[in-house]
C-alpha cells in the first residue's frame, strides 16, 4: 500500500466526513461558517500554516472554528507521521 493510500485510509477512519474538507492547504477565511471575525481567522490561519506541527489549544464559544482548525492540524499531523514512518521503514 502506498503512503497516499495509507493516508487516505487513515483520514477516512479518523476524521469525520463533515471535517474532511479542512486541510492546511485549503482552509480559507469563512465568515458564513464561522463566527470568528475574518481578521482573527486570517491571523490564526497564518500562525497555523507557519507552525503546522506545533501544539495548539483553542478556547472560544461554539461556532468559532475550533474543531475545524483542530481537524486541519490533525490531518497535517497524520500526513507527517506517515511520511516519517514510511521513510524510516524504507531503509
Amino acid at each position: 500500500m502506498t503512503l497516499q493510500e495509507q493516508f487516505n485510509m487513515m483520514k477516512g477512519l479518523l476524521i469525520p466526513a463533515k471535517y474532511r474538507f479542512a486541510t492546511m492547504k485549503d482552509l480559507k477565511v469563512d465568515t458564513k461558517l464561522s463566527r470568528l471575525p475574518a481578521g482573527i481567522q486570517e491571523q490564526v490561519l497564518a500562525k497555523m500554516r507557519a507552525n503546522q506541527l506545533n501544539g495548539y489549544a483553542f478556547f472560544a464559544p461554539a461556532g468559532f472554528s475550533k474543531t475545524t482548525f483542530s481537524y486541519a492540524l490533525y490531518e497535517r499531523a497524520i500526513a507527517a507521521n506517515l511520511i516519517a514512518c514510511g521513510t524510516s521503514s524504507a531503509g
